[in-house]
């Protein structure tokens, strides 16, 4: 079932071994599930991967500030207390 087939409400989706399940049930066993969606392109790249939590988990922020040592923004010298985890492109 594609993302907006789940989204859009009725519908079904086909579930090995049992047939076809309606959407609604498919949301609910997906939110109980704590299922993370990942929105891929054409190609099967990743365009998007969701996630369980909003903030960044503790081990990863530690990770950056032992990587980046502050923030990383060229130029700016604020220490990592002071800083936010953001994507870098």
């Amino acid at each position: 079932m594609t993302l907006a087939e789940l989204a859009a409400g009725p519908g079904s989706a086909a579930v090995p071994h049992s047939g076809p399940i309606p959407a609604a049930a498919i949301r609910t066993a997906a939110c109980d599930a704590g299922i993370i969606p990942a929105v891929l392109g054409a190609e099967g790249e990743i365009l998007d991967v969701g996630r369980s939590q909003r903030l960044v988990p503790p081990h990863i922020r530690r990770a950056l500030l032992i990587r980046d040592r502050g923030c990383a923004f060229p130029g700016c010298d604020r220490p990592p207390q002071w800083t936010d985890a953001h994507h870098i492109v």
